[in-house]
């Protein structure tokens, strides 16, 4: 997505007058709306559509794009699922060129803590979840339903102040019972952590970093084999800067590890 706000100079005329100048961010708006518009008026789309544009979701350059490309994930799964279509359920493994839904996951919690980032940006976030819960994992669909239409109305109805207050804390407890839902399942809290640890590497951002740590730690509390914590931490600490590995240390406590791992 075009970050740039600075105006685009356009030389060509029409009738002897020179056009207006039309910013990056009018060009951004622009090409949301047409997506979304292509997305809801013309089902001849919805093939090319979805599932692919999970791919989008995980490269840092689209960040900004998230919340828009989650506003039509969230219109195409709804669709989709209204209209009993068996393409609704995504085949993560059969389909080579998405991202494993263990990257997905991770990826929206942890952006859904910058809510604010664009308009409406978490809002989006919260209706594609509350879409998509199933199609990530059976086990989160009765969950995602019941939260996500909460938090999205949050964001609607408060004022800025009161969600920098509260949010964060709102986004946690809810990855919390995300991740002990998934608990039973050993392989895939194994990549959901590994996910985090690759996203963590591609924030520029210190509030996603810490983030990234926070969500770490809880799927490092249902993890069951503990001979795959060490690996995970050691990673976390080659990489990082000083900043973080005391943060790791300060954190590992309200983890539930020993000392000696850190």
């Amino acid at each position: 997505a075009v970050s740039d706000e600075r105006p685009v100079s356009t030389q060509s005329t029409w009738g002897g007058k020179k056009k207006d100048k039309v910013s990056p961010g009018q060009l951004r708006n622009s090409g949301d709306y047409i997506l979304y518009i292509l997305a809801t008026k013309f089902a001849s789309t919805h093939g090319v559509l979805w599932p692919y544009l999970f791919e989008v979701i995980l490269p840092a350059k689209y960040t900004d794009a998230v919340g828009t490309v989650c506003r039509v994930l969230s219109y195409l799964a709804r669709f989709k699922r209204k209209a009993d279509d068996k393409t609704y359920w995504v085949q993560w493994e059969l389909e080579v060129n998405l991202p494993d839904r263990s990257e997905v996951l991770p990826r929206l919690f942890v952006l859904l803590n910058v809510p604010l980032l664009k308009p409406r940006y978490g809002e989006y976030i919260c209706s594609c979840l509350h879409a998509i819960g199933p199609v990530l994992d059976e086990r989160l669909g009765e969950l995602f339903r019941d939260n996500f239409p909460v938090l999205g109305k949050y964001l609607q109805e408060k004022t800025t102040e009161e969600i920098n207050e509260k949010w964060a804390g709102m986004v946690l407890r809810l990855w919390k019972e995300t991740v002990a839902l998934l608990a039973g399942d050993t392989d895939l809290i194994e990549k959901i952590g590994v996910a985090l640890f690759k996203q963590f590497k591609s924030y520029q951002d210190n509030y996603l970093k810490e983030t990234c740590l926070i969500f770490f730690g809880q799927v490092l509390m249902f993890c069951r084999r503990k001979e795959w914590i060490q690996p995970q931490l050691n990673k976390f600490v080659e990489i990082a800067d000083k900043t973080t590995i005391d943060r790791l240390r300060a954190a590992r406590g309200a983890w539930g590890l020993p000392p000696r791992l850190i």
